[in-house]
């Protein structure tokens, strides 16, 4: 736990955890290299383009942060561009969840709920009163959902 200054209120963190996309990551930094190299050695401005778009990519979702504080869950990628917050309040339930292989990596809208997610199978799926669900990715769902209930 901590604290964090939010706006000149303080804001008691219970839980932060992050899981970085190693599987994202080292095949993008392995491509970047290759266009590097295709942009050094021959002035690929193709390959130029590509790193950029590579390398911003890398930056949105290199990671995915999951904050719990005693009101909200946030759900941040990578530099924070892209970001979910979901009140505590609004959870009905929290459980553990497995996402299959067809659910992908990043932010998808399936069936089974809104999945953030950046590696493996593992994750917590909230149902919110409204009845809809999102399911959060994470390599940790132990501590994840103590946090949540307040444990």
């Amino acid at each position: 736990g901590g604290n964090n200054d939010n706006g000149g209120l303080r804001v008691r963190i219970l839980y932060r955890h992050t899981q970085i996309a190693w599987a994202v990551l080292i095949p993008a930094d392995i491509t970047c290299i290759f266009m590097i190299y295709a942009f050094a050695a021959h002035r690929e401005y193709g390959a130029l383009f590509a790193l950029v778009a590579l390398s911003v990519l890398s930056a949105l979702f290199y990671a995915l942060t999951v904050t719990v504080t005693e009101s909200d869950i946030d759900i941040k990628f990578g530099i924070g561009l892209l970001r979910k917050r979901v009140p505590r309040g609004d959870v009905f339930l929290a459980e553990p969840h497995r996402t299959s292989f067809c659910d992908g990596w990043g932010i998808r809208g399936r069936t089974a709920g809104r999945i953030y997610n950046v590696s493996g199978y593992e994750a917590v799926r909230l149902t919110l009163h409204n009845g809809r669900r999102i399911i959060i990715g994470t390599d940790d769902s132990a501590n994840l959902l103590a946090a949540i209930h307040g444990h």
